[in-house]
């Protein structure tokens, strides 16, 4: 007597699972199978011969789906400089009247400090103040840090890892700050993108680009 289909999967699924898991049909101890099947071995290879591939379909069927691996997503390294975001802030801008005539305009321009970026090393200069978080600072005791994080500070042209030590730096009013006898300033009167740096106090003075105020 011919075996069924139907008997011959129920019979396969009985050894797969006693075996452990789901292997391939041919990888199965036939006569394991025949005895299941309670069926001879010579009429067991005649069932298989005929429907040898579709059993095979069927099988992996019962065995349901492979899992799919879940691809773990990289998370992108957020920069450890700038853990803060955008945390408030003000403007640092140069102090300015309008008969200092910079440019030989007759009213002041809005000249803000900014950073190129919240990384170290990132540079600092004048720009026209707007709406950029890099215009925003934040005075924290005698170190002058961007808005957007707590572990940098203002040093010598650029943003450093750590605290730089300034003088002069207040809450209110016009000042200006020092670091070892040196005025922060740009070369001389404002032009946009101008790198700002701790230069010779007097020649900030006569250019005017000595004071700040928030």
């Amino acid at each position: 007597m011919k075996l069924s289909f139907i008997h011959i999967l129920a019979s396969v699924v009985t050894v797969v699972e006693g075996s452990g898991g789901l292997r391939h049909l041919q990888q199965i101890d036939k006569e394991q199978l025949a005895a299941a099947a309670g069926t001879t071995l010579s009429q067991l290879h005649e069932a298989l011969d005929v429907d040898d591939d579709e059993t095979r379909q069927h099988v992996r069927k019962l065995g349901g789906k492979k899992k799919k691996k879940k691809k773990k997503r990289k998370k992108k390294d957020k920069d450890k400089d700038s853990e803060d975001g955008d945390s408030g802030g003000k403007r640092l801008t140069l102090y300015c009247e309008d008969k200092f005539r910079w440019r030989d305009k007759k009213k002041c321009l809005d000249w803000c400090l900014e950073a190129d970026s919240c990384k170290s090393g990132a540079k600092i200069r004048i720009r026209r103040c707007g709406g950029s978080k890099m215009q925003k600072w934040k005075k924290d005791g005698s170190a002058l840090r961007p808005a957007c994080s707590s572990r940098l500070s203002v040093g010598n042209g650029e943003l450093k890892k750590g605290r730089t030590e300034l003088s002069g730096l207040s809450s209110g009013g016009k000042f200006t700050i020092k670091k070892n006898g040196m005025c922060m300033t740009n070369p001389h009167q404002p032009e946009d993108r101008e790198k700002v740096s701790f230069r010779d106090c007097r020649k900030a003075s006569n250019s005017k680009t000595d004071k700040w105020e928030w």
